[in-house]
């Protein structure tokens, strides 16, 4: 399969970071790639341009107003014209072979398939310098290589399963309809996800196969605005309980989606799946008190973790 292969690189202010991303997605063994950078515009005094357009010809250099990465993403997308959709953050790296080993995994998926098949791999992390992390990884050696279908990726996902956006590679056919909700600044790649597999979309995953090395730094917009991200989070609850509620064994996984909520101090999300709990009559005494437990633990996790990234960082340094 020799299909044309868009990534699309949304950046804001990103002279630190850019070059590296843009080198790791040129050097690609797999060929017939075409590269395109968005500026959403970027306020640093044309750095960001300046890096952009250092590679002329060998890539599509498009600029546009600040709206979000959303907006870039969506920009990027409305401009690309291969079959496959690839996302690279300006501050992470693929690894050479990246897009070359998702390819081949779709070669081998079922033609009937391929075109609503997303493609999957692993990630590890690394620093602002390029450093390889002690970071833990998220491995899901039950779900891979093979194809899982929607109701299994939605089973997966209401357990705790969680996708890095930069990992996909994406059938440019499931974007036709479906773009990134530009109203939501930080949380645009999971609720599209989640969108795409409540649709009916399938999955193959390899997350053992790394091939994304994601950076983790003090400027990255999550770290700054976690209130924001708590905020978003209600738009991809009102997607996923009603996709959580058709399914065979919708309690349980309503149940495991709605205290996982609540552990990682999702407030909105918890509160629709509580709705839809209550609606259901499926409340009990021991599900109370598994919830008071998960809302305590999600109390107390920010502060372990604040605790975890000062020791850890302040370690590695």
């Amino acid at each position: 399969m020799t299909d044309l292969v868009s990534i699309i690189i949304p950046v804001y202010n990103g002279s630190n970071y850019l070059s590296v991303a843009i080198d790791s997605a040129l050097k690609q063994t797999y060929q017939n790639i075409e590269v395109i950078v968005v500026n959403d515009g970027s306020d640093d005094n044309g750095a960001t341009r300046r890096i952009a357009e250092s590679y002329g010809k060998s890539l599509i250099y498009i600029e546009k107003e600040n709206g979000g990465v959303a907006s870039a993403l969506n920009v990027g997308i409305s401009r690309m014209r291969g079959a496959w959709f690839s996302w690279l953050s300006h501050d992470d790296v693929y690894d050479e072979h990246k897009i070359e080993a998702q390819i081949h995994q779709a070669e081998m998926l079922p033609e009937s398939i391929r075109e609503r098949c997303c493609i999957y791999c692993g990630n590890d992390y690394i620093d602002q310098f390029g450093n390889r992390l002690l970071h833990p990884v998220q491995r899901a050696k039950s779900l891979d290589n093979r194809v899982l279908e929607a109701d299994e990726v939605t089973r997966a996902m209401a357990k705790g399963l969680r996708f890095g956006g930069c990992n996909f590679l994406i059938p440019s056919a499931l974007l036709k309809g479906n773009r990134f909700n530009e109203d939501l600044l930080y949380t645009q790649d999971a609720e599209l996800w989640t969108r795409l597999f409540a649709a009916g979309s399938y999955l193959f995953m390899n997350t053992a196969e790394v091939l994304v090395s994601t950076r983790v730094h003090k400027d990255q917009g999550q770290s700054k605005l976690r209130h924001r991200v708590k905020m978003e989070e209600s738009a991809i609850g009102s997607v996923m309980v009603p996709a959580i509620l058709k399914l065979e064994d919708s309690k349980d996984a309503l149940t495991a989606y709605q205290l996982r909520c609540l552990k990682h101090g999702h407030v909105e999300s918890a509160r629709i799946a509580s709705e839809a709990l209550i609606a259901h009559g499926w409340i009990t005494p021991r599900y109370l008190c598994r919830a008071f437990l998960a809302s305590l633990y999600g109390k107390l996790r920010p502060i372990a973790r604040s605790l975890y990234h000062a020791i850890f960082h302040g370690f590695i340094r």
